[in-house]
């Protein structure tokens, strides 16, 4: 017979996500305990993120969350998030600015994003070429040609396109975090001192209901532990946590966007000769090639996939998700090579120096997170994340420990009625529109949005 453990809140994963909510529940005086079948801290996809931190979406709620969120990565108010110094050490932000490259390829999206932007107050330029070339000078950048994203073994790659490069959209409030798994350590430390008990290495194999009420977890080899409120923040391991909830009470789960886990690739090569990344570097949001750059450590550059319609995206299975191969494959050289057009000196590694990172996303049907309630009492969800929502660490468990407060507390028409969050941090430049966050767009119910179908949705 298992000895039952209790507290007010059970969190399931353990990644950035689940301890920014940890804390923050923990600072409401919750009992929370964090499970994780990792053995440590940030094993999961949190430790492979790129930690961009950016707020250009096509969503208002988007922009909003992504610039209230945005101010924590001050030095200062991270350590006062936080509230202890990480033994470890604290995660370092380089405020580096970005460019989203103007032409035909982005113009969709630009015309979306930049008046919320603007709405919101968050700073841009747009720059024509001539100052677009200004900026980027030490970077060694052909900005005379535009492109359309095909794959190398396309016959028409590298053709130059009609239109060209108008310039670009230039952000200065943009920057990165290099060591995601530190930022997510801080907030594992500053949860641990406030009394939050972690418990890795412990594989989940039943959620327990009571009726149509959470009751706690049975893990693999039968302990349990209880309690009346869980929040499935389980990554690509979502929609698996969401299963076990709603085994045996099907007719409650109501939820109409799904998650699914998406393998992703990231590159690594070194700068071109005579460029210095680490002192000119800058995020590089690159429509024409479907590609981002982002400044690595070791005057190097990280180059990332945009998810262009070219590129095959690779869905696994439920099976798969322990077992996935996660060496690179041609997808890495496409990249680089994608990228080499933009930068033509570019050093293209050989296959035995390529060197790269294969993860997985938890990516919605719409690439907007899902964070709210479920049918199934005392059941919550902050899932559909990975991919565009490290940036938002310091404000996700402010606004989902918030809402489970407020319903637990009650406030039982929060479908009917969306809760607002009231931003902290920022006040909205357009005094025309609310200074909160609609939660409603974060809704298990909403209907799938038709903004954008990659990681800039």
């Amino acid at each position: 017979m298992f000895l039952k453990k209790t507290s007010d809140v059970i969190i399931i994963g353990s990644g950035i996500v689940g301890n920014s909510l940890a804390l923050a529940l923990s600072k409401m005086k919750y009992k929370v305990r964090v499970i994780d079948k990792n053995r440590n801290v940030s094993e999961g996809t949190t430790g492979y993120s790129s930690g961009i931190c950016r707020m250009y979406y096509t969503l208002l709620d988007s922009v909003k969350l992504s610039y209230e969120a945005y101010q924590y990565w001050n030095h200062d108010k991270w350590l006062k998030l936080v509230g202890h110094k990480d033994p470890k050490g604290m995660m370092e932000f380089r405020e580096c600015g970005a460019v989203f490259i103007n032409s035909k390829n982005s113009i969709n999206f630009l015309n979306k994003t930049c008046p919320l932007m603007k709405q919101v107050g968050v700073p841009f330029e747009n720059l024509n070429l001539v100052e677009t070339k200004e900026l980027l000078k030490g970077l060694k950048l052909d900005l005379d040609n535009s492109y359309i994203p095909r794959r190398i073994d396309d016959d028409r790659f590298g053709e130059v396109e009609e239109g060209g490069i108008q310039g670009c959209i230039y952000m200065p409030k943009t920057g990165f975090v290099s060591d995601p798994s530190l930022a997510c350590s801080n907030l594992e430390y500053g949860s641990i001192k406030n009394g939050v008990e972690y418990q890795y290495g412990t594989k989940i194999a039943e959620i327990i209901k009571d009726g149509e009420k959470v009751k706690g977890i049975k893990t693999q080899f039968g302990g349990i532990f209880e309690a009346p409120i869980i929040v499935n923040c389980a990554g690509p391991y979502s929609q698996i946590v969401n299963r076990m909830a709603f085994k045996g009470v099907e007719e409650l789960n109501d939820i109409q966007v799904g998650t699914r886990p998406l393998k992703q690739e990231v590159a690594y090569t070194n700068a071109p000769r005579g460029v210095n990344v680490d002192r000119d570097g800058i995020i590089i949001c690159d429509n024409d090639i479907g590609v981002h750059f982002r400044p690595e450590v070791g005057n190097k550059w990280l180059i990332g996939n945009s998810e262009p319609e070219c590129d095959p995206l690779e869905w696994l299975d439920d099976s798969e998700l322990d077992s996935y191969d996660n060496s690179i494959t041609d997808q890495w050289t496409n990249q680089i090579y994608r990228a080499a057009l933009r930068c033509p000196t570019l050093p293209i590694p050989s296959s035995k120096k390529a060197q790269g990172v294969v993860s997985l996303y938890d990516v919605s049907d719409d690439w907007t997170p899902i964070y709210d309630k479920t049918n199934l009492d005392g059941y919550y969800l902050a899932i559909g994340t990975s991919g565009n929502q490290f940036k938002n660490a310091g404000s996700i468990g402010e606004i989902m420990s918030d809402l489970i407060d407020k319903i637990e507390n009650g406030y039982n028409i929060h479908d009917l009625d969306p809760i607002k969050f009231h931003l902290r941090n920022i006040q909205v430049e357009d005094r025309s529109i609310d200074n909160t966050i609609d939660m409603g767009s974060f809704s298990r119910l909403r209907e799938i949005q038709q903004t954008s179908n990659t990681v800039f949705g």
